[in-house]
């Protein structure tokens, strides 16, 4: 036999304050949405309305995917629904915030899943010259800048990417796909294989595919400086 007890087992309505958009928040609205928990209202709070979901975002940069179909609507999953981006939390007052206002109800219960963002400072020039993967709107919209500047231009793009792990892999070879003819690929890993973590078929696998894809791999190097010319090197 089993016994659950109630989350909220004093009466009078709780708070329950989602922070960021991210996919888990998507799945507790629509969980909730199945199964409403009572005695609970749930508030959403998120800088953007409509979620990429990143499992479908190499599918979407290569062109099977639309914008639409890649992304969720997050404020049809939910009846309360805040636009703000957030930087703060006043753990006193039980609030998030946004530049030291408070945004959004009280919190009686508070979940954090506002995603990550990149670090530039250790590369120079990179603010100027990297598109960061995350957040994702960001690649998006440097996507779409790489892709109009590759219809216009009259020579090859070099496109060099950062990380040989399965995200910058599959990333690589999205981008590749509808840039073929347009643009020459370059892959930078920190570590000596690609795809560290995965077994040696796999690896071997991929790195057949890229070779095929004439995308030239740079094992064992980072980045210490990006410009326009380019700037990979040896630490």
């Amino acid at each position: 036999m089993t016994v659950s007890a109630p989350l909220f087992p004093s009466a009078g309505t709780r708070d329950v304050v989602l922070a960021g958009g991210g996919h888990t928040h998507a799945l507790v609205l629509a969980e909730f949405a199945r199964r409403p928990l009572s005695g609970a209202t749930l508030t959403l709070i998120s800088d953007v309305e409509h979620a990429a979901y990143s499992g479908m975002l190499p599918g979407h940069v290569a062109g099977f995917y639309t914008h639409d179909e890649m992304h969720i609507d997050l404020r049809a999953l939910c009846a309360r629904f805040v636009s703000a981006a957030i930087n703060g939390i006043d753990l006193e007052k039980r609030q998030v915030q946004r530049d030291g206002v408070a945004v959004g109800p009280r919190a009686d219960v508070l979940s954090i899943n506002v995603g990550s963002a990149p670090n530039f400072g250790a590369v120079e020039g990179g603010a100027n010259w990297m598109i960061p993967a995350k957040p994702v709107p960001q690649l998006l919209a440097g996507w779409a800048r790489l892709q109009a500047a590759a219809r216009a231009a009259s020579r090859l793009l070099r496109v060099l990417v950062v990380g040989g792990g399965a995200g910058g892999v599959e990333l690589t070879l999205a981008m590749h796909a509808p840039l073929k003819g347009k643009a020459e690929f370059t892959l930078v890993h920190r570590g000596r294989e690609l795809l560290p973590g995965h077994n040696a078929r796999v690896r071997a696998r991929l790195a057949g595919v890229l070779q095929a894809q004439d995308v030239e791999m740079l094992a064992e190097r980072s980045v210490a400086k990006v410009s326009q010319k380019g700037g990979v090197s040896n630490r």
